[in-house]
Parts: structure tokens; sequence; C-alpha cells
């Protein structure tokens, strides 16, 4: 299992609501999580190990909402 964790531009429960099918429908991703309330609105996902973040940014770009994988 791999976990990437991501600074996002979503900023309101109704956006998750808006991508959570995008999200849950995203290959290898086991779970994920928003954290809103944190000041880069941060996503977390655990994913299979052959998981890339470039498949997970593109369910939210796709969505018109940006992310960046934090270190």
């Amino acid at each position: 299992m791999t976990v990437f964790v991501f600074r996002t531009s979503v900023r309101t429960q109704r956006s998750v609501e808006r991508i959570r099918q995008n999200l849950d429908q995203c290959p290898g991703v086991l779970r994920w999580t928003f954290d809103l309330q944190d000041c880069d609105h941060v996503l977390r996902v655990e994913a299979v190990s052959d998981t890339s973040s470039e498949k997970l940014r593109n369910c939210l770009t796709s969505n018109g909402f940006t992310c960046e994988e934090l270190e």
C-alpha cells in the first residue's frame, strides 16, 4: 500500500461530494479523506502500490480542481 498526500483547491464539503464518484472509481484507490480545515485542504489517499500520483491528480483535475503532491 502507498499513501499519497496532496495540497488541493477543494474548499467545501459540497466540492468533495462533487468529486466523490471520481475518487471512488479511480483505479487502485483503497481509501481517501479530505482535511478541509487544514490550510492546504489536504487530500490523503491510500492506494495499491502500483498506483501513480498522476492518476490521482487526474481524478481531481478532470473536475476542475488543482492539486499538488506534498512530500
